[in-house]
């Protein structure tokens, strides 16, 4: 994976919870150099990629996280596809407005599975059973999330692939193992703690790579936990992935869309999101904390490399020093 420098600074504006400050937009990778998906930004026309890569570039590459009508930001999160929303519902009702939530891959719902996974917390649950338990986790710790579904999922797929493929993301930590443990050193800052976690991973796919699991029975039980689901719609178009590390603002996969006439979406990740989780889910334990947060990183970068090619530059966007 070739390290690139791409930056352009930006205002932020105002608000309660977010002093002013800069932004600053790195390309910290032309490619993450594996994948095995079919998503790849050569499937997007170069005048295309062009706008695109103007647009990440720009002060519009990230929104607001919306206000709840208590005036707080919205505590829960969803998944980073950056697909079109075609529905939003939570549980029977159907709700009419798309609002600006963190997005993380599969929702907190899978993060907090890749936590349970990397810690070595769950060697004895299969993976439908671990889903169930990080759902009870996250209910206990008063922590709220969402995930999506798409309009054309059938049978044991729910149309999220960070869940539908949860046990083929779990076998690629191994499998693409020296290059998640370099992609996530180069986002961790070192990597310390990484090994570890992979080994977590390596062994519970060599524990459980029988067990049957259907990602619709996850959603399901969403489903019946009353959380937002959005339908997505549409085919994979996202011709990069953009992790944001700015506390109160989510990536503008909208924006992305918009500009491009439909023609090209971004993965969204909100780093932040990530850290809460974590902070949230083991409160009084730090170290639990950090493993945790590894373990996302190393499923988020196994989920990367499952959906697509490995040809997705990646983005990181932070407050300018």
């Amino acid at each position: 994976m070739e390290k690139k420098e791409l930056s352009m600074s930006h205002d932020i504006e105002k608000r309660e919870d977010l002093i002013v400050q800069n932004i600053e937009v790195n390309c910290i990778a032309d490619g993450l150099g594996f994948g095995e998906g079919d998503i790849s930004s050569a499937k997007v026309d170069t005048n295309v990629l062009k706008d695109v890569l103007a647009a990440i570039n720009s002060e519009e590459i990230l929104v607001k996280i919306s206000i709840d009508s208590e005036g707080r930001l919205i505590d829960d999160d969803g998944c980073g596809d950056g697909r079109k929303v075609a529905r939003i519902y939570e549980g029977p009702k159907v709700l009419e407005q798309s609002l600006h939530r963190a997005k993380i891959f599969g929702g907190g719902a899978t993060m907090t599975v890749a936590a349970l996974v990397g810690q070595g917390k769950s060697k004895d649950d299969d993976l439908q059973d671990l889903f169930s338990t990080a759902i009870g986790d996250l209910a206990k710790h008063d922590l709220p999330f969402g995930a999506h579904t798409d309009d054309h999922a059938s049978g044991d797929n729910c149309g999220c692939g960070a869940i539908d493929k949860a046990p083929r993301i779990i076998e690629n930590v191994g499998v693409f193992e020296d290059n998640i443990k370099g992609a996530a050193a180069l986002i961790l800052g070192d990597d310390e703690g990484v090994q570890e976690v992979i080994d977590n991973f390596k062994g519970y796919h060599q524990d459980h790579h029988e067990d049957a699991y259907k990602g619709a029975g996850v959603m399901l039980e969403i489903e019946d936990e009353g959380k937002i689901i959005k339908e997505l719609t549409g085919d994979h178009q996202e011709v990069a992935i953009v992790l944001n590390t700015i506390p109160g603002y989510t990536v503008n996969q909208q924006h992305i869309r918009s500009i491009s006439n439909e023609q090209a979406q971004v993965f969204g990740v909100d780093v932040p999101r990530l850290t809460t989780v974590s902070e949230r889910l083991y409160p009084e334990d730090k170290a639990a904390q950090k493993k945790a947060f590894i373990s996302m990183v190393v499923y988020t970068l196994a989920t990367a490399g499952t959906l697509t090619k490995g040809d997705l530059p990646v983005f990181v966007v932070s407050p300018q020093e």
